[in-house]
């Protein structure tokens, strides 16, 4: 879940990220919240954790992330450019084999602040995607569209997926 978008920077090919994360697993062996990374940036703090086990032994392990992520920006259609900021989320312990990511569809978002000034979220998508040979990934991807002039036409930005 994204709680916000900021440091946009589209000359040196990054923005900041504060967002959510939590896993649901049952061997009680792993330690998600220890062993997660960002593979498109770097994890610059992890706070608020939790950890609990729920009804039925399964474990839940949650924190607020706050990482700078690395995204080559397109910027040949200024000023009328969009951009697809991805937050790449792999295990750097256990194999595809051992461990599995699966989307938290029902759960995943953006914080109606998240939005930066400039900028409009357009859409969001969380998806399961091969991240490697040797890890599965959770993606998430945000729409970012640019606001022109005081107004958006979100008819001329759509991207279909």
């Amino acid at each position: 879940y994204v709680n916000s978008i900021h440091g946009i920077n589209l000359k040196e090919d990054k923005f900041v990220a504060d967002f959510y994360i939590w896993f649901k697993y049952k061997n009680d062996s792993l330690n998600p919240l220890k062993s997660f990374e960002l593979k498109n940036g770097k994890i610059d703090s992890v706070t608020n954790f939790e950890t609990h086990k729920e009804d039925g032994g399964l474990n839940h392990a949650s924190a607020r992330v706050v990482a700078t992520v690395h995204e080559l920006w397109d910027v040949s259609k200024y000023p009328f450019d969009k951009h697809e900021l991805v937050l790449e989320i792999e295990d750097s312990d256990n194999a595809e084999n051992k461990l599995v990511y699966t989307a938290d569809l029902e759960n995943s978002g953006v914080s109606d602040k998240a939005q930066t000034r400039g900028w409009k979220i357009d859409s969001v998508r969380t998806k399961i995607s091969s991240a490697s040979l040797v890890c599965i990934g959770l993606v998430s991807k945000l729409h970012l569209l640019k606001e022109d002039f005081g107004y958006f036409k979100s008819s001329a930005f759509l991207r279909n997926s």
